[in-house]
């Protein structure tokens, strides 16, 4: 009788091992070959990027869109207005958040060409600098169709803070 038992219980153990092997063979991993780029982790065998790239393998710069010419009017703090000033964002180095930035006036003369950093895909900061005497830092938020800014430069005479709310991709 004890044999019996022993057979039985032995039998239900391989059945259950067989079983479990069987489950575990047929649950493939999603990422097993799934190649994210740039620093991206595959979940559930699609990537997630980090915020400076997109793409189904996050092999595209979200800079690259970026690369536009976004025109637009702007108000001081003095209450002075800007009208038709345009913002350039364009390609500097190989640091996938950094990106340059030319600002001109109504009569497309350049006024700074200044470099920005991305905070998120959507928003920057001034990395600070001295242009002819003037030093600057600010803020904004791009994408690929707008942009704002808002700069704040300092000089010997005092500092003016300029905002640029709606520049629109031209």
């Amino acid at each position: 009788m004890k044999s019996i038992r022993n057979i039985a219980f032995s039998a239900l153990l391989t059945m259950g091992a067989l079983s479990a092997v069987t489950y575990t063979a047929c649950n493939k991993d999603a990422c097993k070959d799934v190649v994210c780029q740039n620093g991206g982790v595959c979940n559930d065998g699609n990537c997630s990027c980090t915020f400076a790239y997109t793409g189904t393998k996050c092999e595209s710069e979200v800079r690259a869109s970026y690369y536009n010419t976004y025109k637009g009017n702007g108000v001081d703090n003095e209450g002075d207005t800007y009208t038709n000033w345009r913002i350039k964002f364009y390609a500097v180095g190989t640091d996938a958040k950094v990106m340059g930035m030319d600002l001109a006036d109504g009569n497309n003369a350049n006024v700074a060409s200044l470099t920005v950093t991305l905070q998120s895909a959507t928003t920057f900061t001034v990395n600070s600098a001295t242009v002819q005497g003037v030093a600057y830092t600010g803020s904004g938020t791009v994408d690929a169709t707008k942009a704002s800014l808002t700069l704040t430069g300092s000089d010997n005479t005092g500092t003016l803070t300029f905002t640029f709310s709606n520049m629109i991709k031209q």
